[in-house]
């Protein structure tokens, strides 16, 4: 890729950019040139590599669709405060780790797909997240 073609990302999210695309993810970036959506579905991303989304305030938009990631993995989620969007069609979550995503109050769609979390335990998340509507 030419040098003019790069993508001009916010020096203080190089780190977490690099990080990212070694582990195959896709990313968005905002005008300022920070991190504003990753998609690493499909990718064989770990509970691991999710830990370079901390302190990524822009991110709106997360897809973990199809990978291996699991309630560990979540965890590095809760702290982006701007989430909008999140995908964790066919991993390994389960309701209990979609629960530590209570505080993100911006939070407007989760797809869990193919998860196995129960009718009551949705209803449970619905109740606990009323801004939120999760989609199977």
């Amino acid at each position: 890729m030419a040098s003019g073609c790069a993508p001009r990302v916010h020096p203080e999210e190089q780190t977490e950019y690099q990080a990212l695309a070694a582990a195959g993810a896709e990313m968005d970036l905002n005008p300022a040139g920070r991190i504003a959506s990753v998609e690493l579905s499909r990718t064989p991303a770990t509970d691991n590599d999710l830990r370079h989304l901390e302190g990524l305030s822009h991110v709106w938009c997360v897809s973990l669709y199809d990978t291996s990631i699991t309630d560990a993995g979540l965890a590095h989620v809760r702290g982006l405060g701007n989430l909008k969007w999140l995908d964790v069609e066919n991993t390994r979550v389960t309701a209990q780790g979609l629960r530590q995503l209570t505080g993100l109050k911006k939070l407007i769609t989760v797809w869990i797909g193919g998860l196995d979390i129960s009718d009551d335990e949705i209803r449970q998340l619905q109740e606990a997240m009323p801004a939120t509507t999760f989609r199977r």
